[in-house]
Parts: C-alpha cells; sequence; structure tokens
C-alpha cells in the first residue's frame, strides 16, 4: 500500500487553558536518516497556507511536508510527466486529423489537395502566443505534489498574453476590431467549466482567479484539460 495512517499521541505545551495560544498547527514527517529540514522551511510554509490570499494555491501541495524525494522517486515524476507528453501530443495529433479529415470533406475530393498545403506564412499573426500549462500526472496526485501555484502563474501569464495581443489588435485596426478567435475559444471554454462568464478585459475578482486556475487543474486531474470536461475533445 501507497498510504497509511499513522498515529501518534504527543503533547505541546499551551499558556492557554484552551490552547488558544495556539494558531496553525502543521503536520509533517520526515525519513530518520534524512538531513533534516530547518524549522524556518515549516514556519515558511505554515506562512504560505495562512495566507488569506494566496493560501489556496498550497491546499494539495504536500512535497514540502514530506521526506526528500530519492533519485528514484525524481525519475519516476521525469518518466510520468514524458508519459503525459506523449499522451498529449497523441491526443492533440488525433484531434488535428479528425479535424482535417472532416475538411476535406467537406470541400469535396477534388479540392481536398489544397488542404494539403502548409501556407508560406506559417502561424497566423493574430494567434496569441500561448504556454501550454503545467501537467498534473497520475504520479503528482498519488504523491500529492499538485503545484496549484505553478498553473495560477501560468494562467495569469496567459491571461497577460491575451490581453497584449488584443491590445495589439485594438491599435493595429481599430476600437471595433472584434475579440480574436483563440481568445474567444479559450475563453468560452473555461466559462463552460465555472459557470459564469469571464471577462477577459475586466479586473479580475480574486475569486474568479481561482476558479480559474482551480478549472484548468480539474481538467488535467481528468486527463485532457478543458476538452475533456466540455466534450470536445
Amino acid at each position: 500500500a501507497k498510504r497509511g495512517i499513522a498515529i501518534h499521541r504527543g503533547i505541546i505545551k499551551v499558556e492557554d487553558s484552551d490552547a488558544a495560544d495556539i494558531g496553525n498547527l502543521l503536520v509533517a514527517f520526515e525519513r530518520v536518516g534524512d538531513e533534516p529540514r530547518p524549522q524556518e522551511h515549516y514556519v515558511q510554509f505554515i506562512s504560505k497556507r495562512a495566507d488569506p490570499e494566496h493560501g489556496w494555491m498550497y491546499v494539495l501541495q504536500d512535497f514540502d511536508l514530506s521526506p526528500l524525494r530519492s533519485a528514484n522517486a525524481v525519475s519516476a515524476q521525469a518518466d510520468a510527466l514524458a508519459e503525459a507528453d506523449l499522451v498529449e501530443q497523441k491526443r492533440k495529433t488525433a484531434g488535428e486529423n479528425l479535424i482535417m479529415e472532416q475538411v476535406k470533406m467537406s470541400v469535396g475530393e477534388e479540392l481536398s489537395f489544397l488542404l494539403d498545403e502548409t501556407p508560406a506564412e506559417g502561424i497566423s499573426e493574430d494567434a496569441p502566443a500561448i504556454k501550454d500549462p503545467p501537467k498534473i500526472t497520475p504520479y503528482d496526485i498519488e504523491n500529492f505534489h499538485v503545484d496549484l501555484k505553478a498553473m495560477n502563474d501560468w494562467a495569469r501569464e496567459t491571461e497577460a498574453a491575451l490581453e497584449a495581443k488584443k491590445k495589439e489588435l485594438i491599435d493595429k485596426y481599430g476600437d471595433g476590431v472584434p475579440t480574436p478567435e483563440p481568445i474567444l475559444s479559450e475563453q468560452r471554454r473555461v466559462e463552460k467549466i465555472v459557470g459564469e462568464p469571464l471577462t477577459l478585459n475586466a479586473e479580475k475578482s480574486d475569486l474568479e482567479n481561482k476558479k480559474f486556475v482551480l478549472a484548468k487543474a480539474l481538467g488535467q486531474l481528468h486527463g485532457s484539460y478543458l476538452d475533456e470536461l466540455t466534450n470536445e475533445g
């Protein structure tokens, strides 16, 4: 079994009869043979989880409270990430091939050869540069290595890229330019998951930011990002 329950009875000295002087209690464990982590390490982690604004990003991050990873654990995590990359690439390729076949059927056999030509200009200049989100693998879930902070950083970076691209298009084509389809597509998929509209132009509330990040993370836990949850994959 990879998980178990350890019961330990200990005593913590308190000044108040109701232990009201204890504000936070953190449970962590280390291997006997490992170099002990300094107390400051755990003090900093308590501060992260107790932070009223950013603490939610650390609720699924227990790797700072468990023993240091061995070489085998590091290798296993790298293998899981490589496998996730391969699965994602296969899924993406299969989706692209399916779309191409559907388009070929719609234009007819006599014109389908045009679809096999690669445009000279390559990627459309209107497409915003968006990085892939950090992946969450089954290994990460089993070992409580879910880093929502990395997901949140990606979401903020992505939002900034979308906003910058839209501003660039408005400056180039005027204020009446419609929102580019890549932006609308991403926005619509997120809105379907969180159940309410997200306004890319407006200042997002903290709750909206959390919903965006958690929705994206949840999509990865289901195996194929947002597509799986919205039945578009």
